[in-house]
């Protein structure tokens, strides 16, 4: 420091170990400021704590945000609506072609357990034909096992998905329907 001086010079004020930062501290110092000096650390600080608080989760800015958007790009807000329906349509084209693929899926699987379990019924008569009678009851068995057993499989599967969905549900709160 220079001496007569009392303020630091700014290398050494980049030198200086920070301090604990107390409040009292702080605002020690603000007040040894000029008040054009302070007016202008306000405007920083509210300007910062501003930008925090202009958060939104929504595909589509609120008004105010809207407006500001208009005055830098010509047609802005009417650009990010145009913008957030194209999104919304192509979310829901992609779900139309989910759930038609789930169905399509679902009805490959049935007609495909029906012509297996229908060959494996053919099996056994064929078998009772041969006079293999214990062979034919021993197949028809494990046919009815196997097809209790996916039908089982399918109704927990669907049971737990539910549950789930609702778990989901409650801890997003109410009004939250998402879909997956």
């Amino acid at each position: 420091m220079a001496e007569g001086n009392t303020e630091p010079s700014a290398s050494e004020a980049n030198e200086r170990e920070p301090d604990d930062g107390s409040l009292s501290e702080i605002l020690d110092e603000l007040s040894n400021l000029d008040p054009a000096k302070q007016k202008v650390i306000a405007q920083v600080f509210m300007a910062r704590h501003e930008s925090t608080l202009s958060a939104f989760s929504s595909p589509i800015p609120p008004p105010e945000i809207l407006r500001e958007y208009n005055d830098l790009i010509p047609n802005g807000a009417e650009r990010i609506m145009v913008m957030a329906e194209d999104q919304n349509r192509h979310r829901i084209r992609l779900e139309s072609v989910v759930v038609q693929g789930d169905t399509k899926r679902s009805y490959t699987g049935l007609w495909l357990g029906f012509a297996i379990s229908l060959a494996v019924l053919l099996l056994a008569l064929y078998a009772i034909r041969e006079s293999y009678p214990t062979l034919a009851g021993v197949i028809v068995a494990i046919d009815l096992v196997a097809l209790a057993s996916v039908f089982v499989y399918g109704s927990i599967s669907r049971r737990n998905e539910r549950a789930d969905r609702r778990k989901k549900q409650k801890k997003d709160g109410p009004g939250s329907a998402t879909q997956e």
